[in-house]
């Protein structure tokens, strides 16, 4: 960190430095240096009148302060300078006068976020072509792995994304939780983003530490255009994560009905079951009080008495939520309503057992 230039505007300079400026841009620097107008001795260094002249882009005031001798590489205590500040709030005007002044464009923080992670993060397409022009590195990484493309993709903006693969990107360059710019954008359901990467070549079955995937991560989260892009681009909808949960499973108990619809047009196993606990998506499906998926996947031929935890099928998980209209599908797809549990209960039994009392009537038909 460097140590800060205690180089003070006395009254003349000031003068001088005024006189450079309109009304407006005087007004400003009086602001930024009335610490020291009022108090000689409690004093706003001129690398401090920078930066808060570069935070909000105030261009000329910039340009005189750097001409009267401010360090364009001064940072604060937590390692921020004023290309910084002013490629995080987009000020592109700024962040050219502080390149054509020496500013280094791959410095970083005390958190390894540079210039260029700071115009990615708020989608500052300008500041960041401007960097990249100046030589910023654009697969820069911070202690968490992150990537200036990984950071734009997480808040969903398509154009800055562009900007950095054509600027050579690694589009498959992951975080150190295996996260890519792809999962990224796929958990977010930024579909924008998705087919920029697709475009890109990304690779559409990296899975992360947890072996989740794009589609794992749009299904769970019911992004239907996500998966649909992500399935026309071949992703497999079969994978399982380390917990043996597949996108079809993901989908079906968080009620994504679209999401599963397109996973079973795609070929997902609808008795594929998880090698973690056993369950199928009907299970879960049915566990979750999800009707519509329920009828979706009987329909595609997903197994009404597959037997879970304790010998359960689906019509007793079913039957114990309350879910009539489950039952009932369940039961014109041929479940069998007299299976007993390893407890030796029925459906019925606990429809009875906790008062659903139109659940037992379908039953006792």
């Amino acid at each position: 960190m460097r140590t800060p230039c205690k180089l003070q505007l006395n009254i003349a300079e000031f003068g001088v430095l005024a006189f450079q400026l309109d009304k407006r841009e005087r007004f400003i620097l009086r602001l930024l240096c009335k610490t020291h107008m009022e108090d000689p001795h409690s004093f706003m260094t001129i690398q401090e009148a920078l930066m808060l002249s570069c935070n909000y882009g105030r261009e000329k005031v910039a340009r005189a302060l750097i001409a009267t001798g401010a360090d364009v590489n001064y940072a604060d205590s937590d390692g921020v300078t004023s290309l910084m500040f002013s490629a995080q709030n987009g000020h592109h005007p700024v962040v050219h006068a502080l390149i054509d002044a020496g500013a280094a464009v791959n410095a970083s923080d005390t958190l390894e976020w540079t210039p260029l992670m700071f115009s990615a993060m708020n989608g500052h397409g300008l500041c960041t072509q401007a960097l990249i022009d100046a030589g910023a590195c654009v697969d820069a990484a911070h202690k968490r792995g992150s990537t200036p493309l990984t950071i734009c993709c997480c808040n969903g903006h398509e154009q800055v994304a562009s900007i950095l693969l054509d600027a050579g990107a690694k589009v498959d360059k992951a975080e150190l939780d295996g996260l890519t710019a792809l999962i990224i954008a796929a958990q977010d359901g930024n579909n924008q983003v998705v087919h920029v990467l697709l475009e890109s070549k990304a690779s559409v079955d990296h899975a992360n530490e947890n072996g989740h995937t794009a589609l794992m991560f749009s299904a769970q989260n019911g992004h239907h255009q996500v998966a649909r892009a992500l399935i026309d681009a071949r992703a497999d909808p079969n994978l399982a994560n380390i917990y043996g949960e597949t996108a079809l499973m993901l989908s079906a108990q968080n009620g994504h009905h679209q999401v599963v619809r397109e996973l079973i047009k795609a070929g997902a196993h609808v008795n594929q079951r998880s090698e973690f606990n056993g369950a199928t998506p009907l299970i879960l499906a049915a566990e979750h009080g999800e009707e519509k998926i329920v009828i979706s996947l009987v329909e595609a031929g997903a197994d009404p008495d597959v037997t879970y935890s304790a010998g359960c099928t689906p019509l007793i998980k079913a039957a114990k939520r309350g879910g009539a209209g489950i039952v009932r599908a369940l039961i014109e797809h041929g479940a069998n309503k007299h299976w007993k549990n390893n407890a030796g209960f029925t459906a019925l039994d606990y429809a009875q057992r906790h008062r659903h009392v139109s659940v037992a009537e379908i039953l006792s038909e």
